[in-house]
Order: C-alpha cells, then structure tokens, then sequence
C-alpha cells in the first residue's frame, strides 16, 4: 500500500482501507480486533434475502 500523507513522524492513508469477505446471513459473528479498535468502521452488507448481527467488544467499556 502506498503511503498518501507524510506527517513529519507519521505515514497516514487517505482512503479507509477494505477488507471484504463473504458471510453467511442468518447467523450471529463476533469481530475482534488485534490491536486498538479503528475510530472509523464502515459496514456494508450485499444480500437479495436475510441479515446477519455483528458483535464488536471493545476493551473498555466507554472507550468509543
């Protein structure tokens, strides 16, 4: 990935970066994440029929 901005210290991304991934609908996930939460997650579900429920813990409740 190419770096956008250069922030003296700090490399940045203008564009969010994607991770697509195929999921069933009709069934309950859980989202963990390695390292900190992002502040800014955006999620999109292509499907004719059904949903699906996603459960995000965060590591401290209040945190976001």
């Amino acid at each position: 990935m190419m770096d956008h901005i250069w922030d003296t210290f700090y490399t940045g991304q203008r564009r969010m970066a994607r991770f697509p991934t195929a999921m069933l609908t009709g069934q309950d996930y859980r989202l963990e994440f390695a390292g900190t939460p992002p502040q800014k997650v955006r999620y999109g579900l292509e499907a004719r029929t059904g949903g699906t429920k996603i459960l995000v813990p965060y590591p401290v409740a209040g945190t976001y």
